[in-house]
């Protein structure tokens, strides 16, 4: 047993080391006159000759803990100067997923420029690091395992490219509430009742980005749908009875402040999203019987929870499903009558509470400023 443990200790360091995958096409040998690599961006292109060595790229063994940007590369820089290559090109680089891996994983042509005096010259100006104001952006200007975003001139001038700093998610589908139909209802008004807790859910978030994956905002949101129901009895207060068509209009409005989780805007596919938001959720019932308009208003704590996945159409806009967790509950209401006259009824039981609670099954527009 003993000896099978001693066994799985190496196995286990492996598993949780990146997995390093390197084809050469002209193994130059090590080169003991380069006594370091430059790294090139993805998608920025030079106008320096150079000679292909080969291709590496490191990924995600499926145990990988230690996998940031700058563990990659560093990797990558030792496959390079192994082979003979004194820069790596990155020609694919997919940054950490909520919903996929944690790590950077990244895929670089190795090449032999022989003049590489004159690309570290564009690349590093006159100093190791280089201030904002500078018109060049020394690759060495990584933190937090975030890349410095760049774009290449023909001249060889690299420029910051800002992350945006504002969102707006518009979202809109159908919404179901979960509440309970009362048992005593007959089958007509049971169907009557199940009809109108399906309806339109939309909302509207605006997020300030206090770093790239988490902002604060407000959010908007709400809820409607509408019914009738014909040859209906109501008893009323006096002992009386009227008989006729009964219709709703229920609207559920929602406003508070939100905090929103997101992908950042270097995720190749996509972006995942997770929201949460606290406010005042109000609720009103345009009830109508025989022509007379009864009024029902109400409002109380309210909550929005959700999670989505937005797919990218361009750098700064993306579309994908929303699932909403939407509710809250009337603890009391107020009736206005058709003569203008107002009653305040105040739910004791909980049976008696107006359950406010539903799910948004929704497609949401996702836009970067």
């Amino acid at each position: 047993m003993k000896n099978i443990y001693l066994l799985l200790i190496p196995i286990f360091f492996i598993s949780c080391s990146p997995r390093i995958v390197t084809k050469v096409t002209h193994n130059q040998g090590i080169q003991l006159a380069f006594q370091e690599v430059v790294v090139i961006p993805e998608n920025t292109p030079f106008g320096i000759p150079y000679k292909k060595i080969g291709e590496t790229q490191a990924g995600d063994s499926g145990f990988t803990v230690n996998c940031g940007y700058n563990v990659m590369i560093d990797l990558l820089k030792n496959e390079a100067l192994k082979n003979g290559a004194n820069v790596l090109r990155i020609t694919k680089h997919i940054y950490p997923s909520v919903f996929g891996s944690s790590c950077h994983r990244i895929k670089a042509d190795l090449l032999l420029v022989e003049d590489i005096k004159s690309l570290k010259s564009n690349w590093n100006n006159t100093s190791p690091i280089q201030t904002e104001t500078n018109d060049y952006v020394e690759n060495k200007r990584i933190e937090n395992g975030e890349a410095a975003a760049v774009i290449a001139t023909s001249s060889g001038i690299f420029k910051k490219n800002k992350d945006s700093r504002f969102i707006v998610i518009a979202t809109v589908g159908p919404s179901f509430r979960v509440a309970k139909t009362p048992e005593n209802a007959s089958a007509e008004q049971k169907a009557y009742i199940k009809k109108l807790k399906s309806g339109l859910g939309y909302e509207l978030s605006g997020y300030y980005m206090k770093d790239e994956n988490t902002g604060f905002g407000l959010k908007y949101n709400a809820y409607k749908s509408s019914g009738s129901l014909s040859n209906q009895t109501i008893e009323l207060g006096d002992g009386s009875t009227w008989t006729g068509t009964v219709s709703d209009a229920i609207a559920i409005q929602f406003i508070g402040a939100s905090f929103l989780y997101s992908e950042g805007q270097r995720a190749r596919v996509g972006e995942g999203t997770m929201e949460l938001a606290l406010g005042y959720m109000g609720y009103k019932d345009l009830a109508t019987f025989s022509g007379n308009r009864m009024t029902i208003k109400g409002g109380n704590l309210g909550i929005v929870g959700g999670f989505g996945y937005q797919f990218r159409i361009s750098p700064n806009f993306l579309v994908g499903p929303q699932v909403n967790f939407v509710g809250g509950v009337l603890n009391k209401v107020t009736l206005t009558y058709p003569d203008g006259s107002k009653q305040k009824v105040k739910f004791e039981e909980d049976n008696e509470k107006e359950n406010l609670w539903r799910i948004d099954l929704a497609i949401g527009a996702k836009f970067r400023f």
